[in-house]
């Protein structure tokens, strides 16, 4: 899988997935999801943001635009599903911040 690459001032879309426990079908999240974004330093970005849901077990965030400033580098994020009957298989994603 590669990593996705943005430049500066862009709002990257990042995604997740929730499955059923069980059955390992998707399944929405009673809870919702939430979303924490990081810079290469480990900076905390976004913390514990909702993300939106797009289609049943799908959930997504792109409200965030990389500042003018961002450092270059690989960025992670991490989604978090507070539903003790549900998974997401995505516990950590990345995207790289290039250079103009």
């Amino acid at each position: 899988m590669s990593v996705k690459q943005y430049f500066r001032g862009a709002s990257p879309h990042l995604e997740c997935r929730v499955y059923n426990r069980t059955s390992h079908a998707l399944v929405d999240a009673g809870t919702g999801v939430t979303i924490s974004v990081y810079d290469p330093q480990e900076n905390v970005m976004v913390n514990d943001s909702a993300m939106q849901k797009q289609a049943t077990g799908i959930y997504y965030y792109q409200a965030y635009g990389i500042p003018a400033t961002g450092p270059s580098g690989r960025w992670f994020w991490i989604p978090k599903v507070n539903d003790a009957t549900v998974y997401t298989r995505d516990k950590i994603g990345y995207f790289e911040v290039m250079d103009y």
